[in-house]
């Protein structure tokens, strides 16, 4: 059982009494006060608060972290205030207490940080001003789900996802690995309790196998550096079960098979100590090349270093290995949390050990989309690293399987748009080619190059990824505005008018205005994106507001002039919008209630109808001579390309077909299209159908409505 008494004993150990304790006592004493009943059934408060405070002790963390550790769950009762604690603990802690309840307060909205993005962004921010909220929230984290088996299912689920998924990574981030292992198992236990059962049943049942094999290593190690008086410690571990069932997925292979299964550790007294020892062991054992790895000469960005070797016996036991000095130990073992200064006037942290998390932060806000945030998030956290040259020797850290593009755009936004390749260690190689650790790069460039579609597939980095969304973004947006003002201007000229000076008519400003749009070239764009209705503009200028005619819709009824209603003189006629007929298909007429008459095709179903009996319908014919331009439906489908709906629109315009309406949506990554045109007969439709058809890609054919039909003539 955790007690206040060990916590104050652990923190006077390792800062050698050089602070008082009292505002953990006082801390403590607001606990009691607060916490006296139960938090949950079987579950106190004072214990999960001795048990986060455990954890921030065997971190080595300072005195505010600890306080608000021990109080974190105190502002959300009613029976304390901010004012209170400030009075007892000081600005500092209290600030530091309200920022951890500002971060659970997110940590505790199931699924929010994985479904909007933005609670990831502010935890991120938090932690650059001060890292100590972000380390509470964790140990918090951990405390919650150890206890998960008192909390509801349903609430729970979504916790252990948000654990596995951001606070683990981020604790391996922050080099908090025990931390970020503890989390992991945890989050692993409940959200896959078949699997973490039967990984338990594994170790357990092979366990004495397992030490027996690790001591027997453990023991050749230590003699073969006493027999070259190297001064060591040799520790032995084997993988977690989290680790071990994600090697498992990853390598398909059952969990007995797995070879770095077991593990040392040497620590030495110096660098020169740790070479030294590799060497040893690689003459010793049967090394994997492929396995070597240097994060002395090239540390992760949380400063971790260690040399990581994997070796066999002669037996064809696999082991990892890890050689590193003391100081690099504490720093493996600790974390950030390792760099925390105790004296006087201390509390910092080095500038080196934020840097990661403030180019993190950077690169979280090249983004406003949430769900971005959150890709860029988990891109950068789970990718290892490797280190790549300038032409002058500037260091460039990139995520392993990084590209040419990736380091393009690392070196400045404009070189990544404008690049074409480059020289890698005098070799000329593409965009896509994956740098290795160690190359030299050298970036070409041309100034006609701009990111392509293509190129989201061939970057790894966040960076990239985001500078080429933003480029590819704004030129379909040129491309769109472009297509919009050919659309526009072929409708103006169909109604007789001209775009010269539309951008100072008082009446189309307010046209914009009521469309909620700020300006012409906005509406431009929008329509060359599929999201503004032509029709919309048709009717504003069918008002007469820039001079044209007023001009009557498509519902209203006339005299007839490119159809003849035989035996009927005098009859007012319309075109029904169900079928919309065109000239050469065939046609039936309906009397309707008002002594006029619907034409409609032929088969459609609104002309057959209980309602219509033989009586009500009427013979039509079109009339030869007479040329009427009527609107017709058809429906597209095309792969999701602005490029491709510009295409579409200007061969509409070639054929010299007028737009009246256009509705786009996207639908599972295609677009589907309805547009209503207008077309002098059946023939031309067919021919424009035949030429959309005929190019790669597009799929059209004519569309009825089928809508319900006016009431006939009793």
């Amino acid at each position: 059982m955790i007690r206040i008494e060990n916590i104050i004993n652990l923190f006077e150990e390792y800062t050698e009494g050089e602070y008082s304790c009292s505002p953990l006592q006082k801390a403590w004493v607001l606990a009691v006060k607060h916490f006296s009943q139960p938090f949950l059934v079987g579950l106190n408060r004072l214990d999960m608060a001795l048990e986060r405070a455990q954890i921030l002790v065997d971190l080595h963390a300072d005195l505010p972290s600890l306080v608000a550790a021990l109080l974190l769950d105190v502002p959300r009762l009613e029976k304390s205030t901010w004012v209170e604690l400030e009075q007892q603990l000081g600005q500092e802690t209290t600030e530091i207490l309200k920022q951890v309840t500002l971060l659970m307060g997110l940590a505790n909205e199931p699924g929010a940080l994985r479904q909007k993005g933005v609670g990831v962004r502010e935890v991120i921010s938090a932690a650059i001003t001060d890292l100590r909220p972000l380390l509470v929230s964790l140990a918090a984290r951990q405390i919650q789900l150890s206890h998960w088996s008192s909390f509801a299912k349903g609430r729970v689920k979504p916790l252990a996802k948000d654990a596995l998924e951001i606070y683990a990574p981020l604790a391996e981030r922050l080099g908090l690995n025990q931390l970020k292992a503890n989390l992991e198992n945890l989050a692993f236990t409940y959200l896959h309790p078949k699997e973490a059962k039967e990984i338990q049943g594994f170790l357990q049942k092979n366990e004495r196998h397992f030490q027996d094999l690790l001591q027997t290593f453990r023991g050749q190690v230590s003699r073969l550096l006493q027999e070259h008086a190297i001064e060591a410690q040799v520790k032995c571990r084997i993988k977690h079960a989290y680790s071990l069932y994600q090697k498992s997925r990853r390598t398909k292979m059952g969990y007995e098979h797995i070879h770095d299964l077991l593990g040392v550790r040497v620590i030495v007294q110096s660098v020169d100590a740790a070479y030294q020892v590799l060497g040893l062991i690689n003459n010793a054992f049967h090394p994997l090349q492929d396995r070597y790895k240097n994060y002395i000469s090239f540390p992760k960005p949380n400063g971790y270093q260690s040399i990581h070797a994997f070796v066999f016996d002669r037996y064809g036991q696999g082991f990892d290995v890890q050689i590193r000095t003391a100081e690099m130990h504490q720093i493996a073992e600790y974390g950030v949390a390792s760099h925390w200064s105790y004296k006087v006037g201390g509390g910092g942290l080095r500038e080196s050990s934020l840097q990661w998390l403030k180019e993190l932060a950077a690169r979280l806000n090249l983004t406003d989309d949430p769900e971005e945030a959150l890709e860029i998030f988990n891109r950068e956290l789970y990718s290892d690293q490797i280190y790549v040259f300038t032409p002058k020797g500037k260091i460039i850290t990139l995520p392993l399987g990084a590209t040419v593009l990736d380091f393009a755009y690392a070196i400045h936004s404009e070189v990544g748009n404008h690049c074409t390749g480059a020289l890698i260690n005098g070799v000329n190689q593409a965009i896509s080619n994956v740098l290795k650790q160690g190359d030299k790069i050298e970036v070409l460039t041309r100034n006609d190059q701009w990111p392509k579609p293509d190129w989201l597939l061939l970057a790894k980095t966040a960076k990239a990824l985001t500078h080429i969304k933003t480029g590819l973004r704004k030129k379909e947006g040129q491309e769109a505005r472009k297509l919009g003002e050919e659309i526009l201007i072929g409708l103006l000229a169909h109604l007789g008018q001209s775009s010269k000076e539309l951008h100072k008519n008082e009446e189309f400003q307010d046209f914009l205005k009521r469309s909620k749009l700020k300006s012409l070239e906005e509406y431009q764009i929008k329509l060359g994106f599929g999201q503004a209705n032509p029709q919309a503009l048709q009717r504003f200028l069918q008002s007469g507001n820039l001079g044209g005619k007023r001009r009557l819709g498509l519902h209203y009824f006339k005299k007839p002039t490119g159809v003849k209603v035989l035996g009927v003189e005098d009859t007012l006629v319309r075109y029904a919008n169900c079928c919309n007929p065109v000239k050469g298909d065939p046609i039936v007429g309906v009397r309707l209630k008002h002594k006029g008459v619907s034409i409609h095709l032929a088969d459609c179903k609104n002309a057959h109808t209980a309602k219509i009996t033989p009586d009500k319908q009427v013979e039509v014919e079109w009339v030869k001579t007479k040329l009427e331009s009527l609107p017709a439906w058809i429906h597209l489908e095309y792969p999701e390309s602005i490029k491709t709906q510009r295409m579409l629109l200007k061969l509409i315009q070639t054929k010299k077909i007028p737009l009246l309406e256009s509705n786009l949506r996207v639908v599972s990554g295609k677009t589907q299209q309805d547009l209503l045109i207008r077309v002098s007969s059946r023939a031309q439709l067919a021919t424009l159908l035949k030429k959309i058809n005929g190019t790669a890609g597009l799929k059209a054919e004519r569309k009825l409505l089928l809508e319900d039909h006016p009431t006939v003539e009793n």
